[in-house]
Order: structure tokens, then sequence, then C-alpha cells
């Protein structure tokens, strides 16, 4: 957590511009394009969605989906590329400012966000087998109409 908190203090003091990391960064008048788009123009009402919305612009689904934003000693999952990830936070400074969000917050957000890119687990047990020889796992009680009249 140390770490993080110095990365973002230089990040703070130092908003450089984002160099070319092989996704095609360019500068047009204070304007930063990232694969043909505007990531400062990108709609966001705070820090955070801006920080997702980043990290679908510079990384794929598959590439969320396998990793997380720093490395971890309680995962063997690799860390995202630094220098997008460093990318991702200097716009989020130049954009936001530092004093509207937290690095801590920021990492959980983005780190759920590489959760959810991860296909859904199946689990055999509500899937695989019908229960009670009902061949749509749905329960058969044995009333058919919803609707009883005596």
């Amino acid at each position: 957590m140390e770490k993080m908190e110095r990365t973002l203090a230089k990040l703070v003091t130092v908003v450089q511009e984002p160099k070319d990391n092989g996704c095609a960064v360019k500068k047009e008048d204070e304007e930063v394009v990232v694969n043909d788009i505007h990531v400062l123009r990108l709609p966001s009402r705070d820090a955070y969605a801006y920080a997702l919305q980043l990290m679908d612009v510079y990384f794929t689904k598959e590439e969320l989906a396998k990793s997380l934003v720093f490395k971890s000693k309680k995962s063997s999952k690799p860390p995202l590329d630094p220098k997008k990830v460093e990318q991702i936070l200097k716009l989020i400074v130049k954009r936001f400012g530092d004093k509207s969000w937290d690095m801590k917050t920021l990492t959980l957000k983005m780190n759920q966000k590489c959760r959810d890119s991860r296909p859904a687990e199946v689990h055999c047990s509500n899937t695989c087998e019908p229960q009670n020889g009902d061949q749509n796992g749905a329960d058969q009680s044995g009333d058919q109409s919803g609707d009883q009249s005596d």
C-alpha cells in the first residue's frame, strides 16, 4: 500500500505526457488520443468510473481477465502492464486532480473489473443433472394450472 501511495505522490507532482507503449498514444493540443479514442473526452461521473473506462481502452477483456492491477502476494495472477496502468493513473490525475479519489478504492474497483472480465464459472450441480426427474429444472409440485377452484 505504501508503494502505491508513493507512486500516486509522484504522479501528482509530475503529470507527464503518456508515452507510446504499444497503445498508439499521441497528443493533439492537450488532447490525449489512445487507439483513436480521445480519452480526456470520455464521459464519466467520477475518477473511478473514468478509470474503468480507461481500462477498456488500454486492455483487452482477455488481458483483464487473467490479471490484477498490481502484483499481489495473495494471488498468482500477473499484474497488468505497469506502464499502461501508470498512464491510466496520470490521466486520472490530469482530469480529476488528486483530491476527489483515493488509491485504495481505485485499486479495489479496478481489480473488481478484472474479476468481472473473467468467464462465469458453471457449477455442474445446478446445470448438468435435472433434479427430481424434471428436465427443465423447475419445481414439479403437481400444480399445473396455478389456479385451483373448488
